[in-house]
């Protein structure tokens, strides 16, 4: 016997390549239509491939990758029949597929066939080339402007060139009601304009499938993380869901097998949040959790800019991970003007956030904002002590200063006697709010709880 590893090639760039949601959506429906097998139902592309190589079988095939095994001497005529099919299915995209035969340690297998494609992608990345098409600008695709736009779709109000890859992407979902344009998402454009752009990762599931002992064990584990991760999204659906309006205002993009994906109004982020720490639980018996960002912007962020903070705001969430062995959760709020920089003055470094977090210490930071909220403080007094925290005024003025802030509000002094063990002095009151971390480092944490107040404040506007 022999076996079949295959990977859709930059699928993060092909989901995102089309600046409208509901295309977005249509990119992942249309992967996971042609490859995703569960239980009796099969992908598009493997019920083809099927018909050609009868002795096939799926050991996993979920978010753009998987695993077959196939009859001795069949494994690169299988290789080059997949690609050939998923073209054909999915235009605009590709994959990746490699072969090796049965092995007696099944691990190893496993990690042959990984560097086989890691090494056939990056080979094929190096020979691709940019798409010119003849130069022809004025036909460009109007949504992705990669292909040449050849149908002409009416799209929410608007009419759009569409090339034969976003076509394909809009017929998938165009019955579905999700939203066709970013101010569709947040359910309200005028009062709350906000939405949350949410990308959790699996941390170690790669390890954890290429340790696998058999052919069994990975059946069971990737299936069983597959299963999870759906109902996690269903879950978080039905969380989002506006009951007075059964449109949609979520989009759940799918770019790889371990990886989580809303962009939801933002006042829904801590339901979502909940849902998947919730199904989460499930991924701790075998020995992984999740990764999260989360960014929050007006909606006329481009989503593809969304993406990109949001996926270096995990990188850090992960360093959380590699760092102490704990799930990391690291979030941005995107300011419509100019971001607050870090400053160092008389040589000491001082931090306006604690970014990145131990999932623990977030819910510590998110049960302060929640405290701020249920006392009903009034944000004008919070964005005050916001303002002395990020100044650039020396150390002795900031504390008297908010030692000031605090004792002239009874709720406020609750909050910190709360996180002080009931103290309440000079000192105390600093510490709450500007640490000291070492000889020369401070950070203050209340930029994140105010970012945390925020979406939280959306939810109870609503």
């Amino acid at each position: 016997m022999e076996y079949v590893s295959f990977d859709v090639d930059g699928i993060k760039e092909y989901v995102f390549s089309a600046y409208r949601p509901s295309l977005v959506q249509g990119a992942s429906e249309l992967i996971k239509s042609a490859l995703d097998c569960r239980e009796n139902e099969e992908g598009e592309v493997i019920k083809k491939l099927r018909n050609g190589f009868k002795g096939m079988e799926v050991v996993f095939s979920c978010g753009g990758s998987g695993l077959l095994k196939v009859n001795a001497g069949e494994g690169e005529r299988v290789c080059k029949e997949l690609e050939k099919i998923y073209s054909e299915i999915v235009p605009g995209s590709s994959l990746t597929a490699v072969w090796h035969k049965e092995e007696s340690d099944f691990p190893t297998l496993l990690k042959k066939l990984s560097v086989k494609l890691r090494i056939e992608k990056n080979r094929k990345a190096l020979g691709e080339k940019g798409n010119t098409l003849n130069g022809n600008f004025e036909k460009r695709c109007t949504t992705c402007g990669k292909g040449e736009g050849k149908f002409e779709k009416k799209i929410g109000e608007e009419k759009e060139n569409l090339c034969e890859a976003c076509n394909k992407k809009h017929e998938k979902t165009k019955n579905e009601g999700y939203p066709t344009n970013m101010e569709e998402i947040p359910s309200s454009k005028e009062k709350q304009p906000h939405i949350t752009f949410i990308y959790c990762d699996l941390n170690n599931a790669g390890s954890k499938l290429l340790s696998c002992k058999n052919e069994d064990e990975l059946k069971n584990l990737s299936s069983r993380i597959y299963n999870t991760i759906s109902k996690i999204t269903e879950n978080v659906k039905s969380a989002s869901k506006d009951e007075k309006n059964s449109k949609p205002h979520i989009i759940t993009p799918v770019i790889g097998g371990d990886d989580l994906i809303f962009i939801i109004p933002a006042e829904r982020t801590f339901e979502a949040l909940d849902e998947i720490f919730k199904g989460e639980e499930e991924l701790k018996e075998i020995g992984t959790s999740f990764s999260t960002s989360f960014v929050v912007s007006h909606y006329h962020t481009s989503i593809y800019h969304l993406f990109t903070v949001a996926k270096e705001s995990l990188k850090r969430a992960k360093e959380v991970y590699y760092r102490d062995s704990a799930p990391g959760i690291d979030f941005v709020w995107l300011r419509e003007g100019m971001p607050f920089k870090e400053y160092g003055k008389n040589d000491k470094e001082f931090l306006l956030t604690n970014k990145p977090y131990k999932r623990d210490d977030f819910e510590k930071v998110r049960r302060i904002a929640e405290n701020l909220l249920e006392r009903n403080i009034p944000p004008s007094y919070l964005y005050n002590l916001l303002e002395i925290i990020e100044g650039r005024e020396d150390e002795s003025y900031k504390k008297i200063n908010l030692f000031y802030y605090v004792v002239r509000n009874n709720e406020m002094s609750e909050v910190i006697k709360s996180s002080c063990n009931n103290n309440l002095n000079l000192e105390d009151v600093y510490k709450f709010f500007i640490v000291q971390k070492g000889l020369k480092y401070y950070y203050s944490q209340f930029s994140d709880v105010m970012e945390i107040y925020k979406i939280l404040k959306l939810r109870s506007e609503k």
